[in-house]
């Protein structure tokens, strides 16, 4: 583990405690806890000197026995149920959906350069 990657882990842990506090309910805590960690260890960790900023926003019951946990990471909203009896967390298919969002974004933008790439080398040739 980097030196990174262990300071994102105890700031996203800070922020944490900074952020919701200490809630009655030990599965709370638990839920809060445990989607601080899923955030924080998710996060690309490629790039230097960067942390992740975690803040637990609520956790609240809901019904089945799960924790529907609320939190920004890195200014971002984020959602995600905890269910207590087994102790996971789960951010569901949203965070998926943004993800893939974003790649395609990219290769598009990529295409799009690599077009324009081809359309000069040939007007290059013909001249």
């Amino acid at each position: 583990m980097t030196g990174n990657a262990t300071a994102a882990r105890i700031f996203a842990v800070i922020m944490l405690f900074a952020g919701v506090g200490c809630a009655t309910d030990p599965d709370v805590n638990r839920a809060s806890q445990s989607a601080s960690q899923y955030w924080s260890e998710k996060a690309p960790s490629g790039e230097l000197g960067k942390t992740i900023n975690v803040q637990v926003l609520e956790a609240t019951r809901i019904e089945d026995g799960k924790i529907r946990v609320r939190a920004l990471v890195d200014g971002q909203q984020r959602i995600g149920h905890f269910n207590a009896a087994s102790g996971t967390f789960d951010e569901g298919y949203y965070s998926l959906s943004i993800e893939r969002g974003k790649k395609i974004n990219e290769l598009e933008q990529e295409n799009h350069q690599l077009k324009e790439q081809l359309i000069k080398a040939k007007a290059k040739q013909n001249d």
